[in-house]
C-alpha cells in the first residue's frame, strides 16, 4: 500500500488545524469524479484554500490503482461532512458537528455510478481495518456513508444505490478484525 501525505495549505476554507475532538466515526465518501487520480482531487481541495469554493476537505483519498494521498492529518478537523442539519444518528452516535469527530476517506471511482476499481476496495478495506482496530471503533455502527450523515447527499453513489454491497462490505471489515487477518482479498 503505498501512502503519501501531501498535507493541504493550512487555511480558514480546508485546513483549519482544529483539533478532533475525538474519533468517533469514519465517514465514506467518492470524489464525484469519475476516473480523476487521487493527486488530482487532492489538488483540488488544495485550491479551496482561496475560499472561491467555500469548505471542503478530507482526511485521505484512495486512488483507482490503491494509493494513498493523505490531506489532513489524522488528528485535526477537515471538512467533509458539513450541512445545515444532520441525520438523528449522526446527532446521536457523532456530535452536533460531525466534523469534529470523524475522519473522512474519498475514494475514486471509474464511473458515474461510482464503481470502484478492486484495487480501491481492497485498500480501502484495509484502511478501515487498521483505522477501527487503532480507533476501537465497531465498524457496524462507527462506518458511515457521507449520505448517513447529512440525509440528502448521494455519496458514495455506489453504496447509497447499493445499501446491501455496503452492509456486506461493514461486515468484511468486521470479520477481518474478528480473526486478526493481514491479508485483504475479497473471498
Amino acid at each position: 500500500m503505498k501512502m503519501e501525505d501531501r498535507w493541504l495549505t493550512p487555511n480558514r476554507w480546508s485546513r483549519p488545524q482544529r483539533q478532533l475532538i475525538g474519533t468517533r466515526g469514519i465517514v465514506v465518501h467518492w470524489v464525484a469524479n469519475p476516473n480523476t487520480s487521487a493527486l488530482a482531487n487532492r489538488n483540488y481541495f488544495e485550491s479551496r484554500k482561496a475560499g472561491l469554493r467555500g469548505f471542503g476537505s478530507t482526511h485521505e483519498i484512495i486512488g483507482l490503482e490503491g494509493e494513498i494521498i493523505r490531506c489532513v492529518p489524522e488528528d485535526e478537523m477537515a471538512y467533509h461532512v458539513g450541512a445545515k442539519r444532520y441525520t438523528k444518528q449522526a446527532l446521536d452516535n457523532l456530535s452536533t458537528y460531525p466534523n469534529d469527530c470523524t475522519y473522512g476517506i474519498e475514494l475514486c471511482h471509474v464511473d458515474w455510478d461510482g464503481r470502484m476499481t478492486r484495487q480501491t476496495l481492497l485498500v480501502l478495506l484495509q484502511r478501515l481495518v487498521d483505522l477501527c482496530d487503532r480507533w476501537q471503533l465497531d465498524p457496524l455502527k462507527d462506518l458511515y456513508l457521507h449520505q448517513e450523515i447529512v440525509g440528502w447527499k448521494d455519496c458514495p453513489r455506489w453504496w447509497v444505490t447499493h445499501p446491501e454491497d455496503w452492509q456486506a462490505f461493514k461486515g468484511l471489515v468486521k470479520a477481518k478484525m474478528e480473526k486478526g487477518e493481514t491479508s485483504f482479498e475479497f473471498e
